[in-house]
């Protein structure tokens, strides 16, 4: 039998409770980590959420608010140290 390729991305939702924030971002291994690539939409009431295509994989991340704010999702499935002093989350995703 043909072996299946595990290229197929698939989308994660996140979502973020940030009612004060003016603009948010994801930032990640995804996106190399730029505070400006994957803007999040506000949804009402203070959620924020963003769709992203991901292969296979486990891929850390946080979300920058307003530009400045560097903030870990407190929803995450996992964390894992930064190396400053912070914990980012992760998101394992299976295909």
């Amino acid at each position: 039998p043909a072996s299946v390729a595990r290229s197929e991305s698939v989308t994660v939702r996140l979502n973020f409770y940030a009612p004060q924030a003016g603009r948010v971002v994801v930032a990640g291994d995804f996106n190399r980590w730029q505070g400006d690539s994957t803007p999040m939409t506000p949804q009402g009431n203070g959620v924020w959420t963003v769709d992203i295509p991901l292969r296979q994989g486990i891929y850390s991340y946080m979300f920058v608010v307003d530009g400045t704010a560097w903030v870990t999702d407190p929803d995450a499935e996992a964390f894992q140290d930064d190396g400053f002093g912070n914990r980012n989350a992760v998101v394992r995703v299976r295909t």
